[in-house]
C-alpha cells in the first residue's frame, strides 16, 4: 500500500501572449481574444552540431499572426485551403452551410458531443 498526503503547489499560469517581434499582447482570459491567441505560433528549436547559430543553442520565439504573415508566409508551403476555396465559390446560404458542415465533419473528434455526431458527408 502507498500512503499519500495532500500537497499544495504554486503553479505559474499564463495570462497573456506577447509577440516577440511587434510586442502585440493578447490577454488569454478574455473570450474575444481566444481566437487571436490561438493564432500565435511558438517556435522552440535546439540548434544542432555545426549550426550557424551555435551548437546546442535554443531558439525560442512567439509570433502573432500579423508577424507570421509578414515574415514567414512568403516562404511557407500552405496547404489545406480547399474548404476555404469551396466556401468562397459557394453561391447561396444552403451551399455555404454545407461547406461549413463539411469543415466541421473533418475536424478531429476530441471528445463526445451528445448533440453532435460526425458523419461522412458527400460533396454537393
Amino acid at each position: 500500500m502507498i500512503e499519500t498526503k495532500s500537497v499544495r503547489r504554486k503553479v505559474d499560469e499564463p495570462v497573456a501572449k506577447v509577440c516577440d517581434r511587434c510586442g502585440k499582447r493578447v490577454v488569454l482570459d478574455s473570450p474575444e481574444n481566444r481566437c487571436v491567441a490561438q493564432e500565435f505560433i511558438r517556435i522552440n528549436h535546439t540548434c544542432g552540431f555545426d549550426s550557424v547559430i551555435g551548437d546546442g543553442l535554443i531558439l525560442d520565439i512567439d509570433l502573432c499572426d500579423s508577424c507570421i504573415k509578414e515574415l514567414l508566409l512568403p516562404y511557407a508551403r500552405v496547404s489545406g485551403n480547399e474548404l476555404h476555396e469551396k466556401w468562397a465559390a459557394a453561391k447561396g446560404d444552403e451551399l455555404k452551410q454545407r461547406c461549413f458542415a463539411e469543415a466541421l465533419a473533418r475536424m478531429p473528434n476530441v471528445g463526445e458531443d451528445s448533440d453532435f455526431s460526425r458523419n461522412d458527408l458527400k460533396a454537393p
